[in-house]
């Protein structure tokens, strides 16, 4: 038999292209041309989850690593997307992430401080901070979870800032951010569209340890 086609049922159960993987000569071609780095970065809007932690997908051979991301939100919108790390010659030891604040040419600014990385950190139950030690294995794939939470008064514009990405030991990679913030406003951040995953600012809610503490003792 010849296949002639993959279908899905629609674009919300697709898995191409991200999960569509590349050839081992097209692979070998790429980390041929980037023999020198120790590490490549594939960052990827939530619309293109990286899934795969072994196999490089078809659309990063074409696309090729960026250093360099570029995404559309909404005011209010917390905003997800994803920075895959592929440490194809060593293994990659205690990630390090840092933010700058996005700027816009009028003025505007989305502080360092609304913006996070899931993997490296974030707050428990009781809302108390806490940080988490993240490596790569060599030859492996791992996707960094970042988000946004633009501002509700954020004036419509693109706004520009870096993400840097420190392993133990090696040289700083950075990641030039810019996002095209629209005039349409979210009122609920975004998370009554399922296609955004803006509820994953809520492992990081303290609104559980709030409650708790309001509970009234009976002895």
């Amino acid at each position: 038999a010849q296949p002639l086609e993959i279908q899905a049922r629609g674009e919300f159960h697709r898995f191409d292209p991200v999960e569509v993987i590349a050839t081992a000569e097209k692979t070998k071609r790429l980390l041929s041309a980037h023999a020198s780095e120790p590490f490549l970065l594939f960052p990827e809007d939530h619309r293109y989850p990286i899934r795969m932690t072994d196999e490089l997908p078809l659309r990063w051979i074409q696309s090729g690593p960026s250093q360099s991301f570029r995404g559309e939100a909404c005011r209010n919108e917390f905003y997800v997307f994803r920075i895959g790390v592929y440490a194809f010659s060593r293994e990659l030891n205690s990630l390090q992430g840092t933010f700058e604040d996005l700027k816009s040419t009028q003025g505007g600014i989305v502080p360092a401080s609304a913006l996070r990385c899931f993997n490296l950190g974030g707050s428990d139950f009781a809302g108390h901070a806490f940080r988490k030690t993240v490596s790569v294995e060599r030859g492996k794939i791992q996707a960094l979870w970042l988000g946004v939470q633009v501002p509700r008064d954020a004036a419509p514009g693109s706004y520009e800032g870096r993400f840097t990405l420190q392993p133990e030991g090696e040289r700083a990679a950075q990641v030039k951010l810019t996002l095209d913030v629209s005039d349409r406003t979210l009122e609920d951040c975004g998370d009554i569209d399922l296609w955004r995953p803006s509820r994953l600012r809520w492992l990081d809610s303290a609104i559980a340890s709030m409650r708790m503490w309001r509970i009234p003792l009976r002895l």
